[in-house]
């Protein structure tokens, strides 16, 4: 659903964040090839 949205959006910088299990890398790897957007990782610990 991340990239869909980034997609239809096309943000310059996306911050993805979830709480529990999810891994927040994921959208690194599913938009690597996406010139348009920054995937930022923010270190909360």
């Amino acid at each position: 659903m991340v990239a869909d949205a980034v997609s239809m959006f096309h943000p310059k910088f996306l911050y993805p964040y979830h709480y529990g299990e999810t891994d927040t890398w994921k959208p690194v790897d599913l938009l690597k090839d996406q010139t348009e957007t920054e995937v930022r990782i923010r270190d909360f610990y």
